[in-house]
């Protein structure tokens, strides 16, 4: 009996890296981006996280992800902005927007892959489930 392939979701990555890496290494990987791929390889889709995210079935034929990791956008969610960023400052809506969006990426991951990873550098997010 042949093993099945994994499916792995790789959100917010255009530049295949990871893709690249996790199909070499026999996964049914995909990424999604609004932007087109930067490599020339296969399994990438211009479109939103979220679509791809809440149809398996439609985009690697399974009920749930085996795997979503996710490189949420981190222009408005890292540390290393909050000099335009923080609370009190001109783009502090952009921040809050960007954490509202982030969290609901995470909470609809968990439903529709069995494991949920987040990359990204020291940010602001801090949440009790995450």
């Amino acid at each position: 009996m042949a093993k099945r392939k994994l499916n792995i979701l790789i959100g917010c990555e255009r530049s295949g890296a990871l893709r690249k890496r996790f199909r070499k290494a026999g996964f049914n990987a995909i990424s999604v981006d609004l932007e087109t791929q930067r490599d020339k390889g296969e399994g990438h889709i211009v479109g939103d996280v979220f679509e791809v995210l809440m149809n398996p079935k439609k985009y690697c034929g399974a009920v749930k992800w085996d795997l979503f990791i996710c490189h949420p956008p981190c222009t408005a969610l890292a540390v290393s902005g909050n000099a335009h960023y923080a609370k009190g400052k001109e783009l502090y809506g952009k921040r809050l927007a960007a954490m509202k969006w982030t969290e609901r990426l995470w909470e609809t991951a968990n439903k529709y892959a069995c494991n949920v990873k987040f990359e990204n550098p020291v940010g602001v997010l801090i949440h009790t489930s995450m």
